[in-house]
C-alpha cells in the first residue's frame, strides 16, 4: 500500500502532462512483454513509427516499445506503471508525455514592428518583399547585412517538427522538401494548427519573390515534420521519432519549438542526431522564470534560445515571458514577430517558439558559408559572433547574423590587424571613422579566401569605427587604438 501510495504521488505531476495510458518502455524481454499484455488486453506495438528506419535507429531503439493501458479496466494506471516496472528485462518505463507549445498570435500594429537601419554606415541588403520593412528582427540581429554574402543555400535543409507547414503558401511552397506525418504515419504534412507555419516562416520565407516577408535563410528549404495534432499536442513518441527521421534524413539543422520535462528516449535520440552532425536547437520556454530543466532545450547538444523584444531586453508580457537562467545558451527575437499564417496570410506572433528558427536559420546561413564546418563549429560560431546585451537577469548573448568579412581584437596597439574570412578572393576597402562619424583613414587591397590585414595608421590614439567592404559584403566594428 505504502509503495503504491508513494507510485501515484511522484506519477501526479506527470500525468498532467502524459497520455494518462500510454507508456514507453525498454526491455530486453519482448517475450515476458507480450505474455503479459496478452493477460490484460494491452497494446504493445513498436517504438519507430516510421517506414524504413536507419539500422542504427532500429540498433537503438530496437527494443523500445509503446505500451497502451485499455481505458476502464479492473487495475489502474499506477498500478500497471509498477507491474512494468518490475517486469523482468524491462530497464525503463516513461508516460508517452503531452509536450507544451508557447503562445500564439498576437496583435501588433505596424508602428511597432516598422523598422529602419542604422544610417552611419551603408551595406543592408533589402529585398523586395513588401513586409521586410516590418521585420524588425531581422535588422536588429543584422540578418539584412549577412545576406550580402549568403542568403542560404538550397542544399541546406532545415527540419521543423511542428505542425506541418501550409505546402500552398506563397511564401514557403517552393522551399520545401519531403517531410512525415508522425501523427497520422503518412506523409501528409500539411499544416491544419498553424503553429508549425508561423515557425517556418522565420527560417525560410523565400527572399526576393515580391511577396510578404523575408526568412532568416531564405534561400535553404525546410522539412515539415508534423508531429502535432489539430489540437496542438505533441506526444513524446512523435517528436522522438521526428528527431530520429530528421538524423537519418538531409536535415543539417533541427528545430523544436516545444517542451517537456525530459525523456530518456529523446535524450538518446537526440545524441543520435549529434553524431550525425546535425545542429540542434530549441525553445527555452515561456513560463518567465529561471529554469534549467525545460526538454528538449536543456540537453547537451541541444542550443537552448530564450526571447528577446526590439529594445534587446528580455521578451516578457503580463502573462508570460521567455525563461532564463544559465541553461539558455542564447536570445533571439521572440515578440511582434511578423510571420506566415495559414491560408498565405501573414501576422504577428510572441514566443521562444519563434526564437529557436531564428537561430536555425543562423545556423543554416553558417553552414551555407562554411559547409566543411562540424555542427560543434556552427554551434561556436553562433555564439562567438552573438552581442552581449543586458536584461532584466544580467548579461546574455544574442544572436548577431552578420556573417562578418572581416573581425578585429576591440583593443590592438601600433598594429591594426584584422583577420579576414570570406568564400573567394577578393578586393577590399578598408575606412576608418571617428567618433563624430569623419572618415580620418583609409586603406585598400587585396585578400585571399582567408588571411590578415595588418596596418599601421597616422592616428592618435582613441576609439575608432571601422568599416571593410567587399564585393561579397562588408563587415563594420570598433576598436580601441593605442601607440
Amino acid at each position: 500500500m505504502l509503495l503504491a501510495l508513494l507510485l501515484a504521488l511522484s506519477l501526479s505531476a506527470a500525468q498532467d502532462a502524459t497520455c494518462c495510458n500510454e507508456f514507453i518502455v525498454k526491455t530486453a524481454n519482448f517475450g515476458a512483454l507480450k505474455g503479459f499484455a496478452s493477460g490484460y488486453g494491452i497494446e504493445v506495438a513498436p517504438f519507430i513509427t516510421y517506414p524504413n528506419p536507419s539500422d542504427e535507429v532500429l540498433e537503438l531503439f530496437g527494443d523500445y516499445y509503446l505500451v497502451t493501458i485499455p481505458g476502464g479496466g479492473r487495475v489502474s494506471v499506477d498500478s500497471f506503471y509498477l507491474l512494468l516496472k518490475n517486469m523482468p528485462g524491462v530497464e525503463e518505463v516513461e508516460p508517452n508525455a503531452i509536450l507544451q507549445v508557447g503562445p500564439e498570435l498576437e496583435s501588433a500594429s505596424l508602428e511597432e514592428t516598422f523598422s529602419t537601419h542604422d544610417s552611419t554606415f551603408e551595406g543592408p541588403y533589402i529585398p523586395n518583399d513588401w513586409g521586410y520593412w516590418y521585420q524588425w528582427n531581422l535588422h536588429t540581429t543584422r540578418a539584412d547585412w549577412a545576406w550580402n554574402i549568403t542568403k542560404g543555400d538550397s542544399n541546406i535543409v532545415i527540419a521543423i517538427i511542428d505542425s506541418g507547414v501550409d505546402t500552398s503558401h506563397v511564401d514557403l511552397r517552393n522551399n520545401l522538401v519531403a517531410g512525415y506525418n508522425f501523427t497520422d504515419n503518412n506523409t501528409d504534412i500539411q499544416d491544419t494548427y498553424g503553429h508549425g507555419t508561423r515557425v517556418a516562416g522565420v527560417v525560410a520565407a523565400e527572399i526576393d519573390n515580391y511577396e510578404g516577408i523575408a526568412g532568416i535563410a531564405g534561400g535553404c528549404r525546410v522539412m515539415p515534420l508534423r508531429c502535432m495534432d489539430d489540437s496542438g499536442d505533441v506526444k513524446l513518441r512523435q517528436a522522438t521519432n521526428a528527431i530520429l527521421y530528421a538524423a537519418d534524413k538531409e536535415a543539417k539543422i533541427i528545430s523544436m519549438s516545444f517542451s517537456g520535462g525530459g525523456s530518456s528516449a529523446e535524450r538518446r535520440a537526440i545524441d543520435y542526431a549529434w553524431r550525425k552532425d546535425r545542429f540542434l536547437c530549441a525553445s527555452a520556454g515561456n513560463e518567465s522564470q529561471d529554469t534549467s530543466n525545460l526538454y528538449p532545450a536543456a540537453y547537451k547538444h541541444v542550443m537552448s534560445v530564450g526571447g528577446s523584444n526590439r529594445d534587446d531586453e528580455r521578451w516578457s508580457d503580463e502573462d508570460c515571458g521567455s525563461n532564463y537562467g544559465e541553461s539558455v545558451d542564447i536570445y533571439a527575437p521572440g515578440e511582434h514577430i511578423w510571420t506566415t499564417l495559414l491560408g498565405s496570410n501573414y501576422g504577428t506572433c510572441r514566443g521562444t517558439s519563434y526564437s529557436s528558427p531564428a537561430i536555425a536559420g543562423l545556423a543554416a546561413l553558417i553552414w551555407s558559408v562554411h559547409p566543411e564546418y562540424t555542427n560543434e563549429e556552427v554551434w561556436d560560431a553562433i555564439i562567438s559572433s552573438a552581442d552581449t546585451i543586458e536584461i532584466d537577469v544580467g548579461k546574455v548573448l544574442r544572436m548577431n547574423c552578420d556573417l562578418f568579412t572581416a573581425s578585429a581584437p576591440s583593443i590592438q596597439k601600433d598594429t591594426l590587424s584584422f583577420d579576414y574570412t570570406g568564400t573567394k578572393p577578393t578586393d577590399y576597402r578598408l575606412t576608418f571613422y571617428d567618433v563624430s562619424g569623419r572618415k580620418v583613414y583609409e586603406t585598400h587591397g587585396s585578400v585571399g579566401e582567408m588571411g590578415r590585414i595588418d596596418r599601421h595608421p597616422p592616428l592618435p590614439h582613441g576609439v575608432y569605427f571601422w568599416e571593410m567592404r567587399t564585393r561579397f559584403g562588408t563587415g563594420t566594428g570598433k576598436v580601441v587604438y593605442l601607440k
